[in-house]
């Protein structure tokens, strides 16, 4: 009995001692890895082939407080490879950098417009298929240059650009003036019916050097504007910023923001009204054998600020902005419908995905139609705002 339980024990022993080895077999250490933090593709000068621009971060250096002096070894280091494919282009960075790309830490990929204009299903198949590379990512397309230049501008709010970037999307996400994409998102409308992709623009801006500032310090800053609007896997053009939260109206991803409309009294003095709460929702309708994409918006705010002396605590001036309002929010929409149905002739808003969902005997009847049937498509607004409260102050 006694030597049973001893190799009992003996057994459970060399077991753990097993598991505890097959738990470490793939460890590596930090100083071997190169962190990577955003990705840029481009299309490369040679025929055929891609350029991949990584941003790695400096884990030494981004732990450290900034310096103010010279010498110090920069906190992110950013290369670009080329290859035949991506992840050739990506592999070939060990001969560079001597370290292997660890990609869980990734930020954004950065697609440049000649490469996003050519196609990018390739690129979303490796992105999609490589377990390091984490889903949320946020996916953007460089508009008017390269993804790699838009890693190469020096961050003033962060040691790391990337961290900046990813800061800079979820800002305006959350105001409501720009589309968040993530890899997730971008590759799930790319292979779904009925519905295109979309991703947020980003492009180099130049900034206004205060005077006494510092001499040869990088002007430029990144800024995200309007949306990029994609064709199967191709760019076909771009949404500006109204147009772009028109877009954002009908796909019910309004959050927050401001809602500018004249004063009923002073048309040079505006009204600014801070938008609460909001929400959208299509419903396809047919009517004797005629598809009508209804969009029904419900929007609710508060007055932010009032720069007229109008009284807005008076019923019927509350009335009147609140007309105003779903004017402003009626053309952004219309906007956004007209250069995507007129210009681009892509489903961005998924109205073919709601058909499917709602009518999918209908669908697959008119599913090899869609293309053709969708510029044409009817669509019926119906906009209803309502502002909740006007603040202390009635008017100066």
């Amino acid at each position: 009995m006694k030597k049973s339980r001893k190799l009992f024990w003996i057994t459970v022993i060399v077991l753990l001692q097993a598991v505890s080895l097959i738990g470490c077999w793939n460890r590596q250490e930090l100083s071997s890895l190169g962190l990577v933090m955003a990705l840029a593709i481009d299309q490369a000068p040679e025929k055929n082939k891609v350029s991949i621009t990584v941003q790695l971060a400096n884990p030494r250096e981004v732990k450290q407080p900034s310096k103010t002096g010279g010498g110090g070894t920069k906190p992110v280091w950013v290369a670009t490879n080329t290859g035949y494919s991506f992840s050739d282009a990506l592999r070939n960075f060990v001969s560079i950098s001597g370290r292997k790309l660890f990609y869980a830490h990734n930020q954004v990929i950065v697609i440049g417009e000649e490469a996003a204009r050519k196609g990018v299903r390739p690129f979303m198949d490796f992105l999609s298929r490589n377990y390091q590379i984490r889903r949320t990512s946020w996916v953007v397309v460089a508009k008017g240059v390269k993804g790699a230049r838009i890693l190469q501008f020096q961050s003033e709010m962060e040691k790391v650009p990337a961290m900046e970037i990813s800061s800079l999307i979820k800002a305006k996400v959350d105001a409501s003036t720009a589309a968040g994409i993530d890899i997730h998102d971008f590759i799930e409308k790319l292979t779904g019916d009925g519905i295109e992709p979309i991703a947020g623009g980003i492009e180099l801006t130049n900034r206004t050097q205060p005077e006494g500032g510092e001499a040869g310090k990088d002007k430029n800053e990144v800024s995200l504007t309007g949306t990029a609007v994609f064709k199967e896997d191709k760019l076909v053009g771009w949404l500006n910023k109204p147009e772009t939260r028109g877009l954002l109206w009908i796909l019910g991803q309004v959050n927050r923001g401001i809602i500018v409309v004249e004063s009923p009294k002073d048309i040079k003095k505006p009204v600014a009204l801070e938008i609460t709460r909001a929400s959208g929702a299509v419903a396809p309708e047919f009517r004797n054998g005629k598809l009508v994409i209804k969009i029904k918006i419900k929007e609710e705010g508060n007055l932010g600020e009032n720069m007229s002396e109008v009284d807005v605590t008076r019923p019927g001036v509350i009335k009147t902005l609140e007309d105003e309002q779903k004017k402003v929010i009626e053309n952004e929409i219309r906007a956004a419908l007209k250069k995507a149905q007129k210009e681009f002739k892509t489903d961005i808003f998924g109205f073919g995905a709601s058909v499917s969902r709602n009518y999918p005997n209908e669908w697959n009847k008119i599913k090899s139609r869609w293309s053709g049937m969708y510029p044409d498509l009817a669509v019926e607004l119906d906009v209803a705002t309502k502002i909740r409260q006007q603040g202390m102050v009635s008017s100066w």
